[in-house]
């Protein structure tokens, strides 16, 4: 019976094993097809609504590829290991440089300052956000513009430096607008979006 007792034993840990190694597989494979999605992403046109959400996440999602590699070591499969490293290994190479330094500008660029400030459903102080504007913008984006909002940056001064501008305000956290001190051209709706997109180029000085 001891015999017996022993042999049962082996079975229940190399079953208990076998199901770590395939869950550990699974949840790899799963981790490692979301970096993929996070890297992929980055290089899709974004148009639709779901698109922007991924590309927001994006980051997030490439940091399953190395818990991914642990995952497939864990689960013996050493194939998929492989892949994952080598998919690790491209995340790291687009991410790091983002934290060692700017990046090396080899188009003509200018430089352009841009304000954005969340107006909490319409509720910001005008004067204060117009003051801050001023101070250290030359483009400003205001998310959550109610028509109540939009007439009070204007009456605190906001369009006398900043006269380009397009914006549709929406009750509660709906609407968005846009004010610059140099011309904006291009400018439009963005439709797909359950609350205001809008779109603009704009044209800083040489």
């Amino acid at each position: 019976s001891s015999t017996c007792s022993r042999r049962t034993w082996n079975r229940a840990c190399a079953s208990s094993a076998e199901l770590i190694r395939i869950l550990a597989t699974l949840f790899g494979v799963v981790a490692a097809g979301a970096a993929v999605v996070g890297l992929a992403v980055r290089y899709v046109p974004l148009g639709r609504h779901g698109t922007v959400l991924l590309a927001t996440a994006s980051p997030y999602l490439m940091l399953a590829a190395p818990i991914a590699v642990l995952l497939l070591m864990l689960g013996r499969r050493w194939v998929l290991t492989v892949l994952a490293v080598g998919l690790t290994l491209t995340v790291a190479l687009i991410q790091v440089p983002h934290f060692l330094g700017p990046e090396q500008v080899t188009a003509q660029s200018a430089p352009l300052r841009v304000f954005t400030s969340n107006l909490g459903m319409g509720l910001g102080d005008p004067a204060a956000v117009v003051a801050a504007a001023e101070q250290a913008a030359d483009v400003v984006v205001l998310q959550e513009l109610t028509q109540e909002a939009a007439d009070g940056v204007i009456a605190a001064g906001l369009e006398k430096s900043f006269r380009h501008r397009i914006f549709d305000p929406e009750p509660m956290a709906g609407g968005l607008g846009i004010w610059s001190r140099f011309p904006l051209t291009d400018s439009a709706h963005v439709p797909g979006y359950s609350m205001v997109m809008l779109r603009t180029k704009v044209h800083v000085p040489e």
